[in-house]
């Protein structure tokens, strides 16, 4: 009889997005950085929409390998994309890490942007079943 060894799933990282500073300050101070670093970190995604640790310039590069392995800095996965004939109003279906779907609705007029997201999963009507026909 042959023995197959177990294998456990590979540990799914939390998402950066949405993270506390606070909460992430306590991360790195239990992995030996210091909290200042989450600030750092917040200045690259939330001020210059950077992802990637690699770019993050004024990080050591322990750090930088450690947020890599550590934390999913990934964007949702867009499932569908529906416009209007004017291309002004989109909506997006964007597929979360666990199968869940969210929506979100881009409107664009002539002095503004307007970005609307869902505050919660799924819905009752199944709008994102429907196609625009304006």
């Amino acid at each position: 009889m042959s023995v197959i060894p177990l294998t456990t799933p590979a540990a799914v990282r939390p998402s950066l997005f949405g993270l506390r500073r606070a909460t992430l300050g306590e991360s790195l101070t239990r992995q030996g950085f210091p909290s200042y670093r989450a600030d750092q970190i917040y200045g690259w995604i939330y001020q210059k929409h950077h992802r990637s640790p690699v770019g993050m310039s004024n990080l050591p590069s322990t750090l930088k390998h450690s947020l890599d392995e550590s934390f999913d800095l990934a964007l949702p996965r867009v499932a569908a994309v529906h416009a209007t004939r004017d291309q002004l109003t989109r909506k997006f279906l964007l597929e979360l890490e666990d199968g869940a779907r969210v929506e979100c609705v881009s409107m664009q007029t002539e002095r503004r942007l307007t970005f609307c997201l869902s505050s919660q999963v799924g819905c009752a009507l199944g709008c994102y079943l429907l196609r625009d026909r304006a």
